[in-house]
């Protein structure tokens, strides 16, 4: 009896003991949960003092324990690599992403010049570190003072010149034959191909000039204005198109109604309109311009005699096939936007449906403002809204 009520003793007490040690509610309210807003907060602090002081050693292993918890973000990346040009011990191994932390670097500066203030709403974009901060300050320091280590045109005096410029830009200092050849200018071009064979949404409008040609000249020449959308991937372009020409014949033609058995009726009225897929491919390309080869295939027509309800009359349409062909030059402003003048010859079949009796195909002359939508683009092209220069 004795060592059961021990027994009991011993139980009661492990279970208050455990029941003590377990958190109550307003402890588990408040606990802290670390994050790499933390991490990095308390890297970059740590990080400064390890610089001033050359601990250089100990800085590499905050980094790299930086990296393990949070991955290989932006400022981990670029403090890596300004701390290895400082050491001239950087291997000259580019990573396949070199140009997304780059463009990536660029972007923030960009941003916090245009005003974008570091909180916590941004805090994630900047990968959790003030771009405007001492930490950012002291990096571009180190990165400057080490281009006169290494020999122009290397990748390593690219990169120091890179994170040591108060304003980087990319897409300039790629541009200068002092980098033609050095492997960054490689890395970039890689980058640039992979951006223009990604898949993008493809818009824009049109205007110009539909040339009936043989006996559909009848009608007359019209001016046609239309809208496309579609998508395009590397040289290809397919969309789906839109167009509408318009404005009376300079002179009257023949139509016929064929709900009065054919009865002919000299008429003025025009109204016509094409709806179909066209194709575009790129043939040669150099600078911002490229040639053109384009066909397509729809269906097309126009209102030939106008419908009057007061007087019972209907209208009446001729609908025919349209298979075209052509050629056109681009102009392309930039990666968003470009100017493009086309020509098609177009082969119809007017008098298909019995309502003009006129042979014929057509000529139609288009000049087009054209856009091109892509995150991935916009991103790696990323230019300020301000041209302000830093006082």
């Amino acid at each position: 009896m004795r060592n059961n009520l021990l027994i009991g003793c011993l139980l009661l007490s492990t279970t208050f003991s455990l029941l003590a040690q377990q958190p109550t509610f307003e402890d588990r309210m408040v606990k802290r949960t670390i994050n790499c807003f933390d991490i990095a907060l308390n890297s970059v602090e740590m990080l400064e003092s390890y610089f001033v002081t050359s601990e250089l050693d100990s800085a590499q292993l905050l980094l790299n324990f930086w990296q393990g918890k949070c991955g290989l973000t932006e400022p981990v990346f670029r403090a890596k690599t300004i701390l290895s040009l400082h050491n001239q011990s950087f291997s000259g191994e580019l990573t396949p992403a070199i140009m997304d932390y780059l463009s990536s670097y660029q972007t923030k500066v960009y941003l916090a010049a245009d005003g974008v203030e570091f909180n916590n709403w941004t805090a994630s974009y900047f990968d959790f570190v003030p771009i405007n901060g001492s930490f950012n300050t002291l990096l571009a320091r180190m990165a400057k003072n080490a281009i006169g280590h290494y020999e122009p045109g290397s990748t390593e005096h690219f990169l120091a010149s890179f994170y040591g410029s108060d304003e980087p830009s990319l897409h300039e200092m790629m541009r200068l034959p002092t980098y033609h050849q050095s492997p960054i200018k490689g890395a970039y071009d890689t980058k640039v191909r992979q951006i223009d064979e990604m898949l993008k949404l493809h818009s824009g409008i049109l205007g110009g000039w539909w040339m009936p040609t043989g006996e559909m000249q009848a009608v007359g020449s019209h001016p046609n204005i239309g809208f496309f959308i579609g998508g395009k991937k590397g040289k290809s372009t397919l969309d789906l198109s839109v167009s509408f020409k318009f404005l009376n014949a300079p002179n009257e033609y023949t139509a016929y109604r064929k709900e009065d058995f054919g009865l002919e009726v000299s008429t003025r009225h025009f109204f016509g309109g094409y709806f179909g897929i066209d194709y575009s491919r790129e043939l040669i390309e150099w600078n911002r311009n490229e040639v053109l080869i384009l066909t397509g295939a729809g269906i097309d027509g126009f209102d030939a005699i106008k419908e009057d309800e007061d007087n019972g009359i209907s209208g009446e349409s001729v609908f025919t096939y349209n298979f075209n062909a052509g050629l056109g030059y681009k102009y392309n402003l930039s990666h968003k936007q470009y100017l493009s003048l086309q020509a098609k010859y177009n082969l119809t079949d007017y008098a298909l449906n019995g309502v003009v009796n006129y042979s014929g195909n057509a000529i139609t002359l288009s000049l087009i403002w054209g856009f091109y939508t892509s995150p991935q683009a916009d991103s790696f092209y990323f230019k300020r809204k301000k041209n302000k220069r830093k006082k």
